[in-house]
């Protein structure tokens, strides 16, 4: 067993499974035990006042979910689609348990109505990190044709739960990826150990390289963190034009929209800023690591919006690539 999960920014959005014994306890706690099946997509006829028309459908098939033995319409697809029910999606983390590959999953869930379902597990990988990080596995799933099955490596800061996606050039985003199409049938559960050993976890010791880099740990004055700041949230081109032409912001004579995105603008700053001399930033205060992860925190916790979703859609990267960019570039 683990440690329960305390803070997380998915919380709201998974479930905290922490002490499940198994996957198929995951799967019970998380209400993921649910099916989904393809079924024919017909045309109805409609009358119209010029006579009878036909409303045509795009696909030939749909996906029905059947949460709590309800059935719930998801989404029309092609007659190519595969289903993967989540058991067979996640059914191969117990190998990886069984192995001691990871040492359980901590959290799992699903969104949109079960059109989506996750799992994040923790590896037994150790990092070398001084800043302690903890790598997991995150599996997703769908059920609706936006997308594959993914297993990806993710790392979570220890003092604050940061989560550190694949933002290196050199490291891989995603490590096994597997279509909903197609009929040959794949080994799912050999693939992930693969990618696990092969792809996963040596990616993370890209992550360890640039984390660790010696100028990560450079000091930060003052004016380094107003510039990385301001650098991290620019003002929208057209505040910045008026800067330009009248020397100085001179906020008074900005129009009504402009001076609302002054006041976003100058609020996720000072909301930066603020993390980066908190407590939460643990031995980093005052470095160049400490600029990235006041960042991250920023996103993960403070950015607004379902923040758990964007990270499991892997739409925080570009913001955290650029901060870590952003902060190197001072």
């Amino acid at each position: 067993m683990t440690t329960t999960v305390s803070r997380s920014p998915y919380i709201g959005t998974l479930i905290d499974t922490s002490n499940a014994n198994d996957v198929i306890d995951v799967m019970d706690m998380a209400r993921l035990d649910y099916d989904v099946t393809k079924v024919d997509v017909y045309s109805e006829p409609v009358i119209t006042e010029d006579g009878v028309s036909t409303l045509k459908f795009g696909s030939d098939a749909g996906i029905i979910g059947w949460l709590d033995g309800q059935p719930t319409a998801y989404r029309t697809v092609g007659s190519r689609y595969q289903i993967m029910q989540n058991r067979e999606a996640f059914g191969p983390l117990q190998y990886l348990w069984d192995e001691g590959f990871i040492t359980g999953v901590e959290q799992a869930g699903k969104t949109h109505n079960g059109q989506k379902a996750y799992m994040l597990a923790r590896l037994s990988h150790e990092c070398r990190l001084n800043d302690k990080h903890t790598p997991y596995l995150l599996l997703t799933t769908t059920h609706d044709g936006s997308g594959s099955f993914t297993a990806r490596g993710i790392l979570r800061r220890y003092s604050c739960a940061n989560q550190i996606p694949s933002i290196f050039s050199t490291a891989r985003d995603i490590a096994v990826r597997i279509r909903h199409f197609g009929k040959a049938e794949r080994d799912i559960a050999s693939e992930i150990r693969e990618s696990l050993l092969y792809s996963i976890i040596p990616s993370f010791g890209t992550y360890e390289d640039m984390l660790s880099q010696p100028r990560m740990n450079d000091d930060m004055t003052d004016v380094d963190l107003e510039r990385f700041a301001s650098n991290l949230f620019p003002y929208r081109p057209d505040v910045i034009e008026h800067i330009l032409e009248r020397g100085d912001l001179y906020y008074d004579e900005l129009e009504r929209g402009q001076k609302r995105s002054v006041t976003l603008t100058q609020t996720k700053r000072t909301a930066v800023r603020s993390l980066f001399t908190g407590e939460g930033n643990g031995d980093l205060v005052g470095t160049r690591a400490g600029l990235f992860q006041a960042a991250v925190e920023w996103s993960d916790y403070h950015s607004g919006g379902n923040r758990g979703v964007r990270i499991l859609a892997g739409e925080d990267v570009d913001f955290k690539r650029r901060a870590y960019n952003v902060a190197l570039s001072l």
